[in-house]
């Protein structure tokens, strides 16, 4: 799957139906025999790609979810980032590490014990992995934006500024300008995620920082907002992060973050095995998904406390309000 995801072959093959080498002819030199067994075998479970024969020859096409795998199609999200992410080979080599860091239990996290270099360092490092990784949290971000601003009460904010920390590409906040035009948006992230935007998103401020130094993050009289920030991170550096967010915000301020409230122990519920699965796939950049009162004991150590929670139907997007105490 990698192999053909990397080639583009679900662009290649787009609506048709393509032998192999018509296949190539689009994709560009590969190992004929390399790429034949691949898809053949991709084949043998025919939910992404199917197998006929013309003339004797194999030929392939996309099922309709494999034409999601397909980019640049107008109005069409795509999985193929998502596909590079997941199989990516550092967190591939990273997951293989695991049985050895439970048996060590070292003080660095998963990614850094299996490479010597933290999981950003190493996105920084590999444009095409950073590439593919910031492209999938914008794929699943997207249906979240109509929980952002629906379901979560933003009116008390109006004529307010509200700063989404890590807000990458801005979508978060251009969903929020457009729903609530009065308030302030303002997408905070690292330069080189605000260099990369060709076109800004229409009403949102962009500005470049590191959310570890205060002294980069624009000041809130509304909020901070953080989606899918915190359970990056371990509590030692989310309690820097918190209090770092808590030096911007002016009088009257607060923070909301949009992250996992784990469900109690014991529960069976279809939002607890999504969170459960979710919560083994941040370990490996060292992070968790936190149920109620690691939240509260967060807050507390960054002299914070949790004013509200609001569940939804999303795993890993319900809202904790902080406030200072």
């Amino acid at each position: 799957m990698y192999l053909v995801a990397m080639l583009g072959v679900p662009n290649a093959i787009g609506a048709q139906s393509l032998t192999l080498a018509e296949i190539i002819a689009k994709t560009g030199p590969v190992n004929e025999d390399v790429l034949l067994r691949a898809m053949r075998l991709l084949c043998v479970n025919p939910e992404l790609f199917v197998e006929s024969s013309r003339g004797g020859l194999c030929e392939f096409s996309l099922t309709a979810l494999g034409a999601l795998l397909q980019t640049g199609i107008a109005s069409q999200p795509s999985m193929l980032s998502g596909v590079l992410h997941w199989i990516d080979p550092g967190l591939v080599t990273a997951w293989f590490a695991t049985p050895f860091y439970a048996i060590e239990s070292p003080k660095c996290q998963l990614f850094e014990f299996a490479h010597g270099l933290s999981f950003f360092e190493y996105m920084k490092k590999c444009p095409i992995s950073g590439k593919a990784f910031n492209e999938t949290l914008t794929f699943f971000s997207l249906p979240e934006n109509p929980i952002v601003t629906d379901v979560y009460d933003w009116r008390p904010f109006g004529g307010k500024t509200v700063v989404d920390v890590g807000g990458s590409l801005g979508g978060v906040m251009a969903a929020l300008k457009v729903k609530y035009p009065d308030i302030k948006t303002v997408s905070f992230d690292l330069p080189e995620v605000i260099n990369s935007i060709s076109s800004p998103p229409c009403g949102v401020e962009l500005v470049a920082g590191d959310m570890f130094d205060c002294r980069t993050i624009p000041r809130a009289d509304g909020a901070i907002f953080m989606k899918h920030i915190l359970h990056d991170w371990d509590d030692k550096q989310c309690i820097a992060i918190l209090k770092s967010c808590k030096t911007a915000l002016l009088p009257g301020a607060k923070i909301i973050i949009a992250d996992a409230v784990l469900e109690e122990v014991g529960s069976t519920s279809e939002l607890k095995k999504q969170q459960m699965t979710i919560n083994w796939g941040v370990f490996v950049a060292g992070g968790r998904e936190r149920d109620a009162s690691q939240w509260q004991a967060l807050a507390a150590a960054a002299d914070l406390r949790v004013q509200d929670v609001k569940m939804t139907p999303i795993p890993n997007c319900q809202f904790v309000t902080l406030c200072p105490p």
